[in-house]
């Protein structure tokens, strides 16, 4: 009920600015318009209510990494003073995967 309410701003907005307009005149329909800007406060209703053991959990995937990093690059202009942490917790998975499969594979050959 909150991720509809509050997507209604945006929608508002654009209604206001002549945005809206543009969508018309795409291959897009109302409804795909509507649930576009919907999801983000979907998504973020979900994060915040996540349970703290699933968080930390997600530190160790890598897309977690990669999608702040991304958009710390995107939405904010972040530096490199910033973004070496994401790069070297990245990196660190990515040895300890390489690491993990040549030891299982050398356990398969043998």
């Amino acid at each position: 009920m909150m991720a509809t309410v509050l997507s209604a701003n945006p929608i508002v907005r654009e209604k206001e600015s002549g945005t809206l307009e543009q969508f018309y005149m795409t291959p897009v329909r109302r409804f795909e318009v509507i649930i576009g800007k919907m999801i983000p406060y979907v998504v973020q209703a979900a994060l915040d209510s996540m349970p703290d053991i699933f968080r930390a959990i997600s530190y160790f995937i890598p897309t977690t990494w990669l999608i702040d990093e991304s958009r710390g690059i995107i939405l904010r202009g972040t530096d490199w003073s910033t973004l070496w942490q994401h790069a070297a917790a990245l990196w660190l998975m990515a040895i300890v995967v390489t690491i993990i499969g040549a030891v299982r594979m050398r356990k398969q050959l043998v």
